[in-house]
Parts: structure tokens; sequence; C-alpha cells
């Protein structure tokens, strides 16, 4: 029922989602009366917004009335900055207030604490986006208090580290020196795999940059007591493998869009730097299996780069791997062939391997052949090897895939033929619907709307299970772009829906969760933000569905205000605020907040698999 519930309750706030800057108007005005409209639009939503935040007064919960300040705070920030940095503090202050009023002793509050801590990281993370110095101020300002007892201070000093460094890639995507700075000052405390971030970021922005900073990690490196910091020994394999095999690591050298990113520069000296960090590490005398076992991909460089310590380095890594149970040193052995083999040697190793490895070496397999331009051959594997639920999804997978790939090559038909194979209704009306987008884009709005009357006959109006939850949304997704009548038609009786459940899971989590670790607190539901919910869900779908705002504002804000709870009433409208006056959703930019656009209930995060398909 949590599930379905909060499908419900995404899938609402989703579709009230605009975002019209990324739309046209359907009757395709004139300049001058496209900027009149827009200009109105604005206007009506900035009353909505300054609605919302005085509502949110009303709120119970401190993070509640946090994300309402924060999000206020970041869509002020272009129009009234000052006003917007008093927003941001109220938001950052509460959280630190609610850190003082949890008892962490008290175990029933320690879910609540948890969420506290994830939500002040967010917002921290949005405020260096707009001010990296006031995101610095306020992360020493709130710091959650240290607990009596050590054993209970989650790792909050290597969280703060890691936090303080993370700030600095949001920083450098608007100033790269300072952002540097940021990153040269917190190095200085310690290492975190945050670190790499900033490489990452700072690559694209400036390579002269990324090139320093690269310097100086390594020159910390070289000096860090890896008994007392054991990531320092990942990020150092990590920039080794990036050293030695960029196209395998993490893609420091990938272009970002259009705009080509200059490899970062190692030369030999820095490439025998780090492996000498690396050895150190796995030959420190800590039983760190974890960082021993991850450098036999690198053996072999690093035989030849310190051949002094070869076989020590593979007597450490053997004596490892005895550690670990059988079928998981089996994994490890044949992690290199997966990764590297060819197609006809992994077959012939998965007819040898036990049951629980067949299965994925075939997959590898199969997948190595679909890449390589075989789909049928690698349908044929996967048919022939595997069997049930795992069978019928590498196969829907396949085709998926095999969809998108005509999609994306203009052939309309080839890909209608492909999805007349698809088996489950979700994945036939999501193919569906993108090919009506597809066909919509390229101005056949008569076709488009033919094909989304197929599709239509897909959902049930009442939905009563996920699957029809999904298939409801991705159908309403497509008729935002194409008939926003229609998308309102689908939507508006789901509301009411939405309000007996949400009614029904407050009841219920009164006694299942005493009011503590469940979807509601103090009688008040949990909205707190979610890097894998419905952040996700917008950012993939957030641009179509913002078409209805634009088609009809006022019937838009008449469904979020269909809900009956509070809570979610304004997070409905914050959302409709959000989407036209973000200025961080300009052309081929998405919003990567993890809060603008996020609702995470009671901390449930299965829902990212709905949206696989």
């Amino acid at each position: 029922m949590k599930k379905l519930l909060v499908a419900s309750i995404i899938l609402m706030l989703l579709i009230l989602s605009p975002t019209a800057r990324a739309q046209t108007l359907p009757s395709q005005p004139s300049k001058e009366e496209e900027e009149k409209a827009r200009a109105e639009l604005e206007r009506k939503v900035l009353i909505l917004l300054e609605e919302v935040v005085s509502d949110s007064q009303l709120l119970k919960l401190a993070e509640n009335r946090a994300i309402v300040q924060a999000s206020a705070a970041d869509l002020l920030w272009a129009r009234d900055e000052k006003r917007a940095r008093a927003f941001f503090r109220d938001a950052l202050t509460g959280i630190g207030d609610a850190f003082a009023g949890t008892d962490r002793k008290d175990s029933s509050q320690m879910y609540a604490y948890m969420m506290l801590v994830q939500l002040r990281h967010q917002l921290l993370r949005m405020v260096a986006r707009r001010d990296a110095q006031l995101a610095l101020d306020l992360l020493a300002s709130t710091r959650p208090p240290a607990a009596d007892d050590a054993s209970k201070n989650f790792g909050i000093p290597d969280q703060e580290l890691a936090l303080e460094q993370s700030l600095a890639v949001e920083a450098a995507a608007n100033d790269p020196k300072r952002a540097l700075q940021m990153a040269e000052e917190s190095l200085s405390k310690g290492i975190s795999y945050s670190l790499l971030s900033v490489l990452r970021r700072l690559q694209q922005k400036d390579s002269e940059l990324a090139q320093r900073f690269l310097a100086d990690i390594i020159k910390k490196l070289q000096t860090e007591n890896f008994s007392r910091s054991p990531m320092a020994a990942f990020v150092a394999q990590d920039l080794l493998r990036t050293a030695l095999r960029p196209q395998e690591a993490i893609a420091f050298g990938k272009s970002q869009g259009a705009v080509p990113v200059k490899p970062l520069s190692f030369d030999d000296q820095t490439k025998r730097d780090l492996a000498d960090v690396v050895t150190r590490a796995a030959l420190g005398g800590q039983n760190d299996f974890p960082a021993i076992l991850s450098i036999q991909y690198l053996l072999p460089d690093l035989e030849k780069l310190v051949p002094e310590r070869s076989e020590q380095l593979r007597k450490r890594v053997s004596d490892a791997q005895k550690a670990l149970d059988p079928q998981a040193r089996k994994w490890m052995e044949l992690e290199p062939l997966m990764r590297d083999g060819t197609t006809d040697a992994i077959l012939e190793a998965a007819g040898k391997a036990p049951a629980g490895i067949r299965n994925a070496l075939y997959s590898s397999a199969a997948w190595k052949l679909f890449e390589a331009g075989d789909a049928e051959r690698a349908r044929q594997i996967i048919s022939d090897n595997l069997s049930g639920q795992e069978r019928d999804q590498a196969l829907a997978q396949i085709d998926r895939r095999l969809v998108m790939r005509a999609l994306e090559q203009g052939k309309l038909d080839e890909a209608k033929k492909l999805i007349a194979r698809v088996q489950s209704k979700q994945g036939r009306a999501t193919q569906l619907s993108l090919l009506a987008m597809a066909l919509m884009k390229k101005g056949e709005r008569k076709m488009a709307l033919e094909l989304m009357e197929e599709t239509r006959k897909l959902v049930n109006p009442q939905p009563d299970n996920q699957e029809e939850i999904n298939i409801l949304l991705v159908v309403a997704r497509a008729y935002a772009s194409i008939d926003a009548a229609r998308a309102f038609e689908l939507i508006e009786p789901v509301v009411d829906q939405a309000n007996d459940m949400i009614s029904a899971a407050a009841l219920l989590d009164k006694f299942s969760a005493g009011g503590q670790g469940g979807m509601f607190r103090k009688g008040e539901m949990v909205l707190q933000p979610g890097f894998m919910t419905a952040s996700t869900m917008f950012t993939q779908y957030g641009r179509e569905l913002g078409a209805l705002a634009r088609a009809d504002f006022t019937r838009t804000k008449q469904v979020a205000d269909r809900f009956q709870r509070n809570e979610v009433r304004l997070m409905a409208r914050l959302m409709i605020a959000q989407s036209v006056l973000s200025d961080r959703l300009g052309a081929g930019e998405e919003d990567d907040s993890g809060l603008g656009f996020s609702l995470s209930f009671g901390g449930n995060v299965g829902m990212i698999n709905t949206f696989e398909y």
C-alpha cells in the first residue's frame, strides 16, 4: 500500500510540474505574444510562491519548512538576492535547531535524525551553487552536535569533510577558481571520494585548474596515513586507473555535451608516484580487504611500475582472496574475463561455471554481442540459457534498447514493429508513448494522437496496483506534450484516490510506526528530499509534463489544490513555481539539485525501479 501511495502522490506532483521554458505554445504565437504570455505566467507563479512561503509557516516539521524556504530562496536568488539569503539562513537554522531537539539516545528518534542529516547535505549543496562562502558559513554554524558516545557519531567527522569537499563541486559550476580554493583548503583536513568529483567538475570548466588540483591530491596522498584514512587508498587507485586506462576509469576525459574536455595529463613520474602510493596502502599492514582486493586488476601495471614490490603485492592480494568464500573468490577470478574477454571465451567459461555465476556470464556475453550490433544472437543466448523472470527482463531490455535506437535514428516504422513484440503492458505503453512523442516532434500530430488512442487503451483510469500506476504515468506524460486536455482527464480523478490513500496511510502509520520512523511524524507527512526517487523521475519526465501549466495554469493550480493535506498541497504548488521560475533549467540543462523536484516519503527508495522501462 505504501508503494502505491507514494507512486500516486509522485505521479500527481510530477504531472503538475511545469517547465514552461522548455515548451512552445500550441498556436505558435508571435514573439511579442509569447513574451507577454511568459511574463503573465511568471507574475501568477510569483504570487503563488508568496502564498506557499506564507502557508509553510503552518507546517509542524522543521525539515518540511526548510524544504519550502530553501526552494523559495533558490527561485528568488536572481530576483531578490537579499531575501533569498535570508530564506537560506532560515532553512539551515531550522535544521540546526531540529538537530538540537533530537535525542540520539532515543532509538525511536534515530530515523528522524538521519533524515535531518540527509536534508542538511542537500540544502548546503543547493546554497553552494549560489554562493560558496555562504554555504561554508552555514556548514560551520549547523554542524550536528557530537554524541557523548563516540560510537553513535555515525562517522560525522568524515561525513562533514566529505560534505565540505562536495560543496566545492557545486561551486565549480559557476566559479572554478573559488572551487579550487575551497577544495585545496579542505584537502589539508583529509581525503574523501568527493575530491574526484571536484576534479571532474574542474576539468569540465578549466583544465589547467584541474591539472593543478590533481598535483595537490597526489602530494597529499604521498603523506597520508592510510590506517586513519581508508578512503584515500581508493582515491589513489582511481587516479592510477585513470592514468593507465582512462577509457575504463571514471570519465575524466569524456566530453560533456558538445564541449570537448581536455584529458588530464599523467607523465611517467606521476604514474610511478601513484603506483607507489597504491602499493604503500596495500602493504601497510591494515586488513582493509576491499582496498587490497580492488588492486588485483592493477597488478600487471604495478609490476611494471614498482617491480621490486610485485611479489609482496601478489601475496597480499592472495591472502585477502583466501579470506573470501568460494563463490566470491570465483566471481573475482571471472570478473576480468567478463570485462575484457571475447564473447566465445565468456560462453566457454559459462558452461563450466557454478550455477550462481553462470547466468551472469551468459548475460555478459549477450550484452557484448548486442553492443557489437548482433542483437539477434544476443537474444538467442538469453533465450537458450536464462529462464523465468530473469530471461523475460533481459529480453525486454534488449527490445527496449532496440526501440530507443530506432527512435534516435528516426526509424519510426521499424520502432513500431519492434514495439509489437513487447510483452508487458507497461513496456508497450512506454514505447508507444515515446513513439507518439517522436511523431509529435516531427510535426505529425494527427498520427501521434492516433497512436496515443491505442496507448490509452492500456490505462486503467482508477489504477489498482503498481504497474497500472506506472502505465498511467507514462501515458499522461506523453499526452502532456501532445494534448494537455486529455492528460488532465487522466490525472484529475486520481487525486481523489490519492487523498483516500493518504488518509488510510496516515492512520496505519500511526499504529505501525508510532509516529516516529514512518511516513508521518507529529501528524504530518515527512517530505524529505530523495536522490533516488522523484528527483530522478522529474529529470526523465518533467519537461514533457510541464506543458500542462503552459496550456492552462489555472486548471493546473486547481488540480494541485485538490490535495487535502496541507503539506502535500504546498509541495505540489511549490513544484509548479519551481518549474516556471527556476533559472537552472535552461536549454539542455537538468536540475539535479536533489531537492528542487524531489520527494521521498518515509525514505522509500524502491520507486526507482518503477521507471526502468
